[in-house]
């Protein structure tokens, strides 16, 4: 069995890339499959979570207290995958 030039087995996904690049890229799609999981199972969550008018006002102001930033965001970058992550995962 080969290894490549930083000692990794040539065939992982990774082994291409240089090893701070391979690692922030690991980081980015182990938080964008989390942030995922979470989305998922806070949906059965949220069927047996009664919303208090408490929770609702503040649902309500973090939505309307980061709207303009998200709102440049998406006017002035392109839209990208973990912008989308972004949004949702607010």
């Amino acid at each position: 069995m080969s290894t490549s030039v930083n000692g990794t087995y040539p065939y992982t996904p990774m082994a291409s890339f240089p090893p701070e690049l391979a690692r922030r890229l690991t980081i980015q799609i182990y938080v964008g499959i989390a942030s995922f999981a979470v989305i998922f199972n806070l949906s059965s969550i949220l069927g047996k979570l009664q919303l208090t008018p408490r929770i609702l006002k503040v649902l309500l102001w973090d939505i309307i207290i980061h709207a303009p930033d998200e709102y440049k965001m998406f006017t002035k970058y392109r839209l990208t995958y973990m912008s989308i992550v972004h949004v949702i995962s607010r």
